[in-house]
């Protein structure tokens, strides 16, 4: 009796434990779905990160399908870790700072002395490097770009590892070219000029010398608080100003209309002879003067130092690497 009572109740258990077909169909069919996946630190704009998300569910929907906890992958060698979301989806994030070694280098590095950049673009250039030479005349800028992952006819590249060279400019020609064409009062013209009188040379015409300049630097410096009138250019090379002085009392002083400055365009480079035209203005309203200069082809000796520049990398580097005049 005792016996067919408990077979009647593991009967019923069995019995309350099957599951109906639809209802295994449906458990089947939730398995088998396709979880949602979403990729963190890619583009999902882009086309390589759809296709790297194909790529993750194609290699791993299986363990997407079964897992219910955290776990890791690799992908050509790169770490991943799905994580699952309360949503039910999926969150993939690549930790490639896990590896021992990165899959490729990414980084640019700088530099302003030429043979360091020679030497490290030697130490570092594979068939796939290229350099480009970046010169523009029209802004006074040079640089040149070593690109070690550079593409090649039908064998795109990664265009990541980048060497930059940006050579220094000289102090003497920033302080000109800053100062090209800015107004100044007397005195701060005069002060300029005193400041960079080692920077003036013999003009080769014999019209006006360093110590002309000086000269002029003197009498502007003496001549103040005073009412110029009218201006007169010599013969000479000279421009004479007339002035009055507050005590009834008139005088002259004499100013180059111009002169000759012999300064280099990059660090430790040779020096160039710039031409620089004297300008000025009275003020008809208070009789006051102001001066400028204005440097003449300046464009043309930058790119006389630009091509010197383009030179000495070429010399040694051209048997290292393609060498171009471009942008990228």
């Amino acid at each position: 009796m005792e016996d067919d009572k408990k077979l009647s109740q593991e009967e019923e258990t069995q019995e309350e434990q099957k599951t109906s077909p639809e209802e295994m169909n449906k458990e089947a069919q939730e398995d088998t779905e396709d979880p949602e996946i979403h990729v963190h630190a890619l583009n999902l704009d882009d086309v390589f990160g759809k296709k790297l998300i194909a790529k993750i569910c194609e290699a791993n929907r299986a363990q997407f399908i079964k897992a219910k906890a955290p776990f890791t992958f690799e992908l050509e060698g790169v770490p991943f870790i799905a994580k699952p979301s309360a949503d039910g989806a999926w969150s993939v994030q690549e930790y490639s700072e896990l590896m021992e070694r990165p899959k490729r280098n990414t980084l640019t590095i700088s530099f302003k002395d030429l043979d360091s950049f020679c030497n490290y673009v030697r130490d570092h250039a594979t068939e796939d490097s290229s350099l480009y030479l970046q010169p523009n005349i029209k802004k006074l800028e040079f640089s040149a770009l070593a690109c070690i992952d550079d593409c090649k006819r039908n064998l795109p590249n990664w265009r990541q590892e980048k060497v930059t060279y940006i050579p220094e400019t000289s102090l003497e020609w920033e302080e000109w070219t800053k100062n090209n064409k800015e107004k100044m009062r007397q005195e701060e013209f005069a002060l300029f000029l005193e400041e960079h009188l080692c920077d003036i040379v013999d003009d080769t015409n014999g019209k006006t010398t360093a110590l002309t300049l000086l000269n002029a630097v003197t009498n502007l410096y003496e001549v103040r608080n005073v009412t110029y009138g009218s201006t007169v250019s010599l013969s000479n090379g000279m421009a004479s100003f007339e002035f009055t002085e507050k005590n009834g009392a008139s005088g002259k002083i004499q100013v180059p209309t111009e002169f000759v400055i012999g300064i280099p365009v990059f660090e430790d480079g040779p020096a160039y002879t710039i031409r620089a035209k004297l300008r000025y203005r009275i003020d008809r309203n208070n009789g006051s003067l102001c001066l400028w200069f204005e440097l003449q082809l300046i464009n043309r000796n930058f790119k006389n130092a630009i091509e010197r520049q383009s030179k000495a990398i070429s010399e040694k580097l051209t048997n290292v690497l393609p060498i171009y005049n471009g942008l990228i």
